[in-house]
């Protein structure tokens, strides 16, 4: 009785597992009839602003930056005043030569074909002197204007500080007035003259500068080395960059 119980089990357990797979594919196929596929949308979310790269935490800055590159200042404008000396073989044979008057000059400066070092300076001055060739009456009164165009080679020592050593060569123009008798005349000189400037950032755009120049200038009526000046000018300045 028990071997025909399981032998029974065994031959109906395959017909029912089948009999319950058709009545689910049955349901299934009738019942899908009933539904449809949705496609399925990602949810967006809101934009936001002024949110931080979380990248940025991991991001390398280099130390040798120094923080961001200042822009590079092509014009510069200022003003120039010192104090001459004046010295040479015919000077200092026959006149004692006085300076009431300090010099002044305006110059402009640029780059020199976009060089980060090299400019070009003009530089338009003004000075009078006295000239005395004996006694303590005055003799001459000399009124001198000069032009001077500078190759300038601006060197960046620190931070805010620079070395420009320079090399100009120029025109001056003396108007002399004679006394005893009253008598007005003109003369003219090319001249050469290497200088030399400290320069020190005040602000970004302002930098005082103290410097010498020592120009030798030539008679244009004398022969070369005959009726030579020569002016040593310590000076200081002060100039806008832009």
């Amino acid at each position: 009785m028990i071997h025909q119980i399981k032998g029974f089990m065994t031959k109906s357990i395959p017909l029912i597992s089948l009999s319950l797979f058709l009545i689910f594919l049955s349901y299934s196929v009738g019942g899908a009839k009933d539904y449809e596929l949705q496609p399925f949308k990602l949810k967006e979310l809101p934009p936001q602003k002024n949110v931080a790269d979380p990248l940025d935490t991991f991001r390398v800055v280099s130390s040798l930056e120094g923080g961001p590159r200042k822009k590079l200042l092509k014009h510069h404008i200022g003003l120039w005043f010192g104090y001459p000396f004046a010295f040479g073989s015919d000077i200092d044979k026959i006149t004692k030569t006085n300076f009431p008057f300090v010099y002044i000059a305006a110059n402009y400066r640029h780059t020199f074909f976009n060089s980060k070092s090299l400019f070009l300076d003009y530089e338009l001055g003004y000075m009078n002197f006295d000239i005395r060739t004996g006694g303590s009456s005055l003799d001459f009164t000399v009124h001198n204007l000069s032009f001077t165009l500078s190759l300038v080679w601006r060197l960046r020592l620190a931070n805010g500080v620079y070395l420009s050593p320079a090399l100009g060569l120029g025109y001056r123009y003396l108007i002399i007035k004679v006394f005893n008798p009253t008598v007005t005349d003109t003369l003219h000189f090319f001249y050469i003259r290497p200088m030399v400037t400290f320069s020190f950032d005040l602000a970004d755009n302002v930098e005082l500068s103290f410097g010498a120049s020592l120009s030798a200038n030539q008679d244009t009526t004398e022969s070369f080395g005959k009726n030579t000046i020569y002016f040593l000018l310590p000076r200081a300045g002060i100039h806008y960059k832009f």
